[in-house]
């Protein structure tokens, strides 16, 4: 009996059972990750409005470091656009690669609370000047893609704003119902 049991425990141990195999460790799925950030008149004139949008963003920031550890494990990329008229890169926080990267996520945590510093601003002259005040979603799409590639595992895109499309010259049948990278 006694070599009974041990020949089990032998096959659990060696024989594959509890024992770690040498399977190779499955690598995380991409995720390519764009939020776009709605900077038109209709936030950036409402200090409440924008002091909600800002709190939201230090709420994420805070998060972002809470799971940093989480975020470096994982395979994302994440990048952060401004949108109002024109839409733009938020200048050094766009194609952060976070995989194995602690700087990575903490410059993503950064770029959140600047961002939100930023809503905190209000409307000023050089950010208006840059991507004006109206609410362009076709041009956030536009921006997104370029961040979003067609062979993204896991592509998402997602939406800060607080209204509706409204630009002139871009009617609203131009914003896509539905919408892939690439």
């Amino acid at each position: 009996m006694r070599a009974a049991v041990l020949m089990a425990v032998g096959f659990l141990l060696f024989g594959g059972g509890l024992a770690p195999t040498a399977r190779a460790v499955e690598a995380p799925d991409q995720s390519d990750i764009v939020m776009a950030l709605d900077f038109s008149a209709s936030i950036l004139r409402d200090k409440a409005n924008r002091d909600r949008f800002a709190t939201a963003l230090e709420r994420m920031a805070d998060r972002v470091d809470e799971t940093s550890a989480d975020l470096v494990a994982g395979d994302t990329t994440v990048s952060l656009i401004q949108f109002a008229t024109r839409a733009a890169n938020y200048p050094g926080c766009v194609d952060l690669k976070l995989l194995n990267d602690p700087a990575a996520v903490a410059k993503f945590a950064d770029c959140l609370r600047s961002l939100a510093g930023d809503y905190r601003k209000g409307l000023e002259a050089p950010l208006t000047k840059k991507i004006g005040v109206d609410t362009n979603y076709v041009q956030a799409l536009e921006q997104a893609a370029k961040h979003l590639p067609a062979d993204s595992v896991r592509p998402a895109l997602i939406l800060f704003t607080d209204g509706k499309h409204d630009v002139a010259g871009v009617p609203a049948s131009r914003v896509p119902t539905t919408w892939m990278a690439g």
